[in-house]
């Protein structure tokens, strides 16, 4: 054919360009002289094709694919870099068509293929996500507003001007001519070109084998489809519906297994062989001009190419979706059969409708579900017995969850009995699907939870080690606060004595010494008592306690040391403190740990030697202890540390004794802080109330 044989030399000097061109555009970062390259050997290609498909005399091209190359060139590339795709174009466009046109024509016909891609590209990029696919009915919608339409039309106004400047051709032919021939152009090229440069040859190499046979037969049969359409007018009479009948069926094949790419490329093949077809005079349409006959068939691919592109994006979009459900799903029984713990999904029935591989077996063992696997896993979901389980605060706690009025309900609870007893912890939170449901995790903490017993059991046997320690370093204040009562006692039993040796001895005076005499020895007893508790492996448990009276008998055993040492303590209760909920023992020892510390460090002072405690409300719900000292204190900034263990300041300390205060307050839901002051130091803890003395209180 004539117009086959004016293409055969340009494309044959051009061959390779494409192959470059994928590459370059693909990688903008590409120096700008190779990407200029690329663009010059395309541009020139596009431009011999477009120079072929001329109708004379009239200028405009019946296919134009320079300005679709563009186009293509200038969504791919950075904005910054616009200036080397339109400059790179350039010298193409100059070399060709200065010999057809009038230089300054030339030039004037340049600016207008170029407004067409700046604004195709500039608009593509503003609305589209990603301007370079067209796998969405959104960006091929996109596509086709601005590159197909609305670019060609306002670009097509600048060109006629130009044409019309220069020859005589109507103003109005040559818009109407160059529009649909734009269109045509950006809806067969710009789909095409940007699928072969995105994903290169590298995905289509990735194809399997049926699917390179499945491309092989739609190819064959679209290229006899197309040839049969060019025949003769003898044979076109014949063959003419029939051939478009599998046109449109190939499209349609082309839509669904290829997407709008495959409608591109496709139509693409349609646009060269029947658009040269009709400026050759072939086809079924050769008794009409050759110039209606050109429309005829601009109009025929355009109306059946963009339908068949959006069915595909709808198609494509479709698929992509499927996609995505399936590896959501397929990540969601990944994760679901990789987590260690026990997960139910429930429906807002309460029906399992997922479960992991580990639930079967737990459910049917604590009595959550059936016996049976396939029922655990897929069957009603019972919750445990009341006594063992609190079956009606669980249910409650479900029905809020699933409500909303709880975001999460998360409880602890122990199975079976003896050595083969077991701690879980139950999480639910909500499922979010339309009916509603809960995710139910059950997570085995037996090791966390014996891990957190031998921990404690520890923790209680080194505080009884320090309480002994401490203890025997005021062994001298012990034995001084016994000898005032036992001296008193001896004293009072010579005078009673006396008394009554000397016949004088009246019943109000014997009354009064056998008074002092058994205040004494309660008073020894309790200071007996208090270190025997304190030397004690079982504090035993927690009770409301009057925290002054607390403070008060555990400073009666270290007053006589403090007195040794030449310390003073002085005590600021608060009156009519609410009681506290605590173990007295162990409060006891963080008082005495904080006020052996300050005499520690007040040892080596030359200044006042005070220690002064004082206990005050602590708003909402909380007592307060302060423990104030004029010792050597510590640093700023270590404030934290000084409560880590085998921390300490002391030539002879532990670095035990702050350590074990503040696991015994924080085990009490208090909290232990220290502050450096400008002499000595503050340590303040806090203690919760009775819960009758809070709700007394609220």
């Amino acid at each position: 054919m004539a117009y086959g044989r004016a293409l055969l030399p340009g494309l044959e000097r051009n061959r390779r360009a494409w192959t470059f061109a994928a590459s370059a555009l693909r990688r903008p970062a590409q120096p700008d002289l190779f990407l200029a390259v690329v663009v010059c050997a395309s541009y020139f290609t596009a431009t011999l094709v477009g120079l072929a498909l001329r109708l004379p005399p009239s200028t405009p091209s019946v296919v134009w694919p320079p300005n679709s190359i563009l186009t293509t060139a200038l969504l791919f590339a950075p904005v910054s870099r616009w200036w080397v795709v339109l400059l790179a174009a350039l010298p193409a466009h100059l070399y060709l068509q200065s010999g057809v046109f009038p230089l300054p024509m030339a030039m004037l016909l340049f600016a207008t293929n170029c407004s067409e891609a700046l604004i195709a590209a500039s608009i593509i990029r503003r609305f589209n996500d990603q301007p370079t696919r067209f796998d969405t009915l959104h960006r091929v919608t996109v596509f086709l507003i601005a590159g197909g339409l609305l670019a060609p039309a306002i670009s097509s106004l600048l060109d006629a001007a130009v044409v019309a400047r220069f020859t005589p051709e109507p103003y109005w032919h040559v818009w109407k001519v160059r529009l649909w021939s734009n269109m045509l152009s950006a809806v067969a090229i710009i789909p095409a070109t940007a699928c072969v440069v995105d994903t290169g040859h590298r995905g289509m190499l990735a194809w399997p084998r049926a699917r390179w046979i499945e491309s092989a037969i739609i190819a064959t049969l679209l290229g006899v489809t197309l040839i049969g359409s060019t025949a003769s007018a003898s044979v076109s009479e014949l063959v003419g519906l029939p051939s478009a009948a599998a046109l449109l069926s190939l499209l349609l094949w082309t839509a669904v297994r290829f997407g709008p790419a495959g409608v591109s490329i496709s139509l693409l093949a349609s646009v060269i062989i029947l658009v040269g077809a009709a400026m050759s005079g072939l086809g079924p349409l050769d008794a009409i001009p050759t110039d209606l006959h050109v429309v005829i068939v601009q109009t025929f691919l355009l109306a059946t190419g963009v339908p068949f592109m959006c069915v595909a994006a709808l198609i494509e979009e479709r698929r992509q979706a499927e996609r995505a459900v399936h590896t959501a799903e397929t990540t969601k029984a990944a994760i679901l059969a990789s987590l260690p713990s026990h997960v139910a999904v429930l429906d807002g029935n309460g029906t399992v409708i997922d479960a992991n591989r580990h639930w079967a077996p737990f459910a049917a063992s604590v009595g959550l579900g059936s016996n049976h696997d396939s029922a655990a896993r897929h069957g009603e979901w019972q919750l445990p017995n009341a006594e063992s389980r609190n079956e009606r605060g669980w249910r409650q706690a479900i029905r809020d969850v699933q409500e909303r009025r709880l975001a999460e309900f998360t409880q602890e609870y122990a199975h079976g009995t003896g050595d083969l007893k077991r701690w879980y912890s139950v999480t639910i939170v909500p499922l979010q699907r339309p009916g509603g449901g809960i995710v139910m995790t059950h997570t085995d903490v037996t090791e966390r939870y014996r891990a957190e017993l031998a921990a404690q059991k520890s923790r209680e046997e080194l505080a009884h080690v320090t309480r002994v320690w401490v203890l025997g370093e005021l062994t001298a204040s012990l034995s001084h606060q016994l000898n005032q009562p036992l001296t008193a006692i001896s004293g009072n039993a010579r005078a009673g004595r006396r008394f009554v040796e000397s016949g004088m001895a009246a019943s109000a005076d014997l009354a009064g010494v056998f008074d002092d005499i058994a205040a004494d020895a309660t008073r020894a007893a309790e200071i007996v008592k208090d270190v025997r508790d304190l030397l004690r492996k079982d504090t035993g448990g927690r009770e409301g306690l009057d925290l002054n009276d607390l403070i008060t008998r555990t400073l009666q055993l270290i007053r006589g040391e403090a007195l040794t040492r030449n310390i003073q303590l002085h005590l600021s209760a608060a009156p009519a403190l609410p009681h506290v909920r605590g173990n007295r023992v162990q409060l006891q020892q963080v008082v005495l740990n904080l006020v052996v510390n300050a005499m520690e460090s007040i040892a080596d002072s030359q200044a006042e030697r005070l220690i002064s405690i004082s206990t005050a409300f602590e708003p909402p719900a909380a007592a307060r202890v302060q423990v104030r000292d004029t010792g050597g204190g510590f640093a700023h900034g270590v404030e934290a540390q000084i409560f880590e263990p085998f921390y300490t300041t002391k030539a002879a300390g532990m670095g035990m004794g702050l350590a074990i205060a503040r696991a015994i307050v924080d085990a009490h839901g208090g909290m232990l802080t220290a502050e450096p002051m400008d002499r000595g130091a503050k340590l303040t803890f806090t203690v919760p109330l009775t819960t009758d003395e809070a709700g007394r209180l609220a």
